[in-house]
Order: C-alpha cells, then structure tokens, then sequence
C-alpha cells in the first residue's frame, strides 16, 4: 500500500502509526527491490497506540536470538517511544492553540 509519509508518525527507521477516530495503523517500511521505492505495509490495526508499540515490540525483537542484543534493541525502541510521545504532544499543542 502506497501511504503517503506526511500524514504518519514515524517511529524509528522501519515503521510508521497512523492514527484516525476509528483506529491506530502500525506500518512497516519496505523497499521494493526492482524500484527502489519506499512503501509503507500495514501490519495491524489497533484500537490504542499501547497495543500498536506492543505489536511493534513483537515483530521488531521476535527475531532476535541473541540476548545482549536484544536489550539493545529494547533500548532503542524506548527512544523510538519517547520520541514519539514528544511529537504527539507537540502537534496537541500547536493543534490547541490554533483553534
């Protein structure tokens, strides 16, 4: 699915949320091979961000054998998080204050 990047919370390098008054869309970034372009999968629906990250959680460390690198990655993520709970407070914000 082609999304357009401008209305997504990246979060990360690899995924994305997308957020409307139904549901939170957790995408996941993927380069296609032969073009090079960047398209965003959809990898879940949710009805809150919480199970979005936990998802992401999932799909992001599940493949990791190693333990130290997994902490690693859980790290990481925990600034994925903070970054991304930071631009959501902003743009609510600036959402406020302008209307």
């Amino acid at each position: 699915m082609k999304e357009s990047k401008d209305n997504m919370i990246v979060v990360g390098a690899d995924y994305a949320l997308q957020g409307d008054s139904m549901c939170i869309t957790l995408y996941k970034r993927r380069v296609v091979k032969n073009t090079g372009l960047v398209q965003w999968d959809a990898i879940g629906y949710f009805t809150n961000i919480e199970q979005a990250f936990h998802r992401m959680i999932d799909h992001d460390v599940g493949p990791i054998n190693n333990l130290q690198d997994i902490a690693e990655r859980i790290t990481e993520i925990k600034k994925w998080i903070s970054d991304v709970t930071q631009n959501i407070a902003q743009k609510s914000i600036i959402t406020r204050s302008d209307g």
